[in-house]
């Protein structure tokens, strides 16, 4: 499986780390988060229809990290978060109503956090799991009773972790995937993150283990598709390092991953939503150059592979010319090249295939050059 994703309308404010619940309408709600070099408390409204975004009333409190879910009665709950630079959470929840488009405050959790998550379960109550408190993850759970504003405990995580996502399956369960954990040794952060993956029953409080994902990943995304399965996507796979475009599903009849076409940005701290038509739609984020408003659709009815879009080859020291492009995961591709642009195809000389560096991410490096004007081209088998 597949899918392909296009560029949307942009947020009115640049923010990552928010809080983002699709609404009964169809719109979705976007609060609090980082942008503009300042923490935030505003909120703004997706309109799916219209493809753009409008200023709604703004939270009580700063916020970013936070969790938010739906409540039955078509309210969104926002809860924890931190309101300054660091990862200590706080325990503060408030309510936005849709109808009058304003904010109310509710009981606080038990528990400081952020960068946790927070699952609408079958019964109407509200499972927060994981995140982080005043001393590092979490590995506490704790249930919120919509009808009176009340926290309780629940069973822990098998493992402390936050910046993790939660998501719950038609079967009622909730998958809890990624995550991370910071500690100090001799003075040197370090920075465990993780690709493992475990499931909540509500029925007993208890958490089991399912299969890990292909790689480790915190602050990304996860979202359950029409046909039960979890659409993972981007993050960051290690302290300091790269942002990945690399996404995947989670099956959850057979309890195993698999990768699926990339998103077209890299980013991390980014928010994603399921729209009515079924698709997905992911905003804002951090990248490798700055926080920004950008959008992107996620169509997971598209199963025909995309035409290959080469990046400008690069020549490298060595003489080299050097390409990528993105595609579907697990493709093969031949390379073919031409000094004459208008040569028919059966003329192009074929150099081989391309290498897949990364799930849907391909390159291919011509050593030698046969002549100074080169021109490429890719084809599946």
């Amino acid at each position: 499986m597949s899918g392909a994703w296009q560029v949307t309308g942009g947020l009115n404010i640049p923010r990552q780390s928010a809080a983002a619940t699709l609404l009964r309408n169809g719109q979705v709600l976007v609060a609090g988060g980082f942008g503009n070099q300042s923490f935030l408390q505003s909120a703004e409204l997706y309109d799916p229809a219209a493809g753009g975004w409008t200023l709604t009333d703004s939270m009580h409190s700063v916020r970013w990290e936070a969790a938010t879910t739906l409540i039955p009665n078509g309210n969104v709950l926002v809860a924890g978060g931190s309101t300054g630079g660091s990862l200590l959470g706080i325990r503060g929840a408030e309510l936005y109503d849709p109808t009058n488009r304003s904010w109310t405050v509710t009981g606080s959790m038990i528990n400081e956090r952020c960068a946790f998550t927070v699952t609408l379960l079958p019964n109407g109550k509200v499972l927060a799991a994981g995140g982080f408190g005043t001393n590092g993850a979490l590995a506490t759970a704790e249930l919120y009773d919509p009808a009176t504003g009340v926290w309780t405990p629940t069973g822990s995580l098998q493992t402390p972790r936050g910046s993790h996502t939660a998501t719950l399956l038609p079967n009622g369960r909730v998958l809890v995937a990624g995550g991370t954990d910071f500690t100090a040794a001799g003075g040197t952060p370090i920075d465990p993150t993780r690709s493992s993956a475990e499931i909540y029953d509500p029925a007993t409080g208890i958490w089991t283990p399912t299969a890990a994902m292909s790689q480790p990943r915190q602050v990304h995304t996860a979202t359950l598709l029409p046909n039960g399965k979890v659409l993972v996507a981007g993050g960051v796979s290690y302290f300091g390092g790269v942002f990945p475009t690399s996404a995947e599903l989670y099956d959850p009849v057979a309890g195993k991953w698999s990768p699926t076409f990339p998103l077209v940005s890299g980013r991390q701290d980014h928010t994603a939503a399921l729209l009515p038509n079924g698709q997905v739609l992911v905003a804002g984020g951090f990248n490798n150059t700055d926080t920004g408003p950008t959008a992107e659709l996620f169509d997971p009815a598209s199963v025909v592979a995309t035409p290959a879009l080469l990046t400008q080859p690069t020549k490298l020291q060595t003489g080299a010319f050097q390409f990528t492009f993105r595609n579907t995961p697990g493709l093969s591709f031949s390379v073919l090249s031409t000094a004459n642009l208008v040569a028919p195809a059966r003329d192009w000389i074929n150099l081989g295939a391309a290498a897949e560096v990364s799930p849907g991410h391909y390159q291919f490096t011509e050593a030698i050059a046969a002549s100074p004007q080169r021109f490429y081209r890719v084809r599946s088998p």
